[in-house]
């Protein structure tokens, strides 16, 4: 393991957060000692330092402690409680498979089937249809999953 990584466990654990809590950009930064860019050209490299350390931070608490951490944008990283991480859960997964029925759409409505043959233009209507049918599949489920956390009447 990581001496930064073990620094942000031991970090973790001394000041022993709760669900709910917030562990906000600076707390990260420090936990996970992160150093600020001296150079312009350093900016992007320091970026990627810390968008990895915090994946690798998430990954070990949610995989190794059983604690899930949602952004929140501009603040940092709130621990879910496990009451809430099966809607969590739902969310993120929904939100992965509407971003990649759109990004895959997107390339479908800017194909250039002028140039296609007739039997790669059959194809392409066929996969039209087939992600238009994927897409309508998941809103029902969405419903259904989301219908979960809704209170009982």
């Amino acid at each position: 393991m990581d001496a930064w990584l073990e620094h942000a466990i031991n970090e973790y654990d001394r000041t022993n957060h709760q669900d709910g809590d917030l562990l906000s950009h600076d707390w990260l930064a420090y936990a996970l000692q992160l150093e600020k860019p001296r150079h312009l050209d350093e900016v992007q490299e320091k970026q990627w330092q810390a968008m990895s350390r915090v994946d690798a931070l998430r990954d070990y608490l949610l995989v190794d402690r059983q604690v899930a951490l949602q952004s929140v944008r501009g603040q940092g990283y709130r621990i879910v409680p496990p009451s809430e991480q099966a809607r969590y859960a739902a969310e993120q997964a929904m939100r992965q498979v509407a971003k990649g029925l759109q990004k895959g759409s997107k390339i479908l409505a800017h194909t250039r089937v002028a140039e296609l043959s007739d039997e790669q233009r059959r194809q392409h209507t066929d996969t039209e249809v087939k992600l238009s049918g994927i897409g309508q599949m998941i809103k029902r489920q969405k419903r259904d999953v989301f219908a979960l956390f809704s209170p009982s009447k």
